[in-house]
């Protein structure tokens, strides 16, 4: 069973660690599709950005690529 990372009871609100990733992988995509151009500025602060989220800088890369790809290969398929 999946952990609440974040519940306010005030509120009623409660969001599982799946869902949570889930909808910030979507928003990513969504950001990086109507954003693709990767600034320079950004491959830049790769480092320092990878340092903040707590991950190595290759794998914050990674996920930036595959995301990035991903968005690409999004671009160029016929919508039905």
């Amino acid at each position: 069973m999946s952990q609440n990372v974040h519940t306010f009871p005030e509120r009623k609100l409660e969001m599982s660690q799946e869902e949570m990733g889930a909808i910030a992988i979507a928003f990513t995509r969504h950001h990086l599709a109507k954003h693709m151009h990767l600034e320079a500025r950004l491959l830049e602060e790769i480092d320092e950005i990878a340092s903040e989220l707590g991950v190595k800088p290759d794998r914050l890369m990674l996920v930036v690529e595959i995301l990035t790809r991903e968005n690409l290969e999004n671009m160029f398929v016929a919508k039905k």
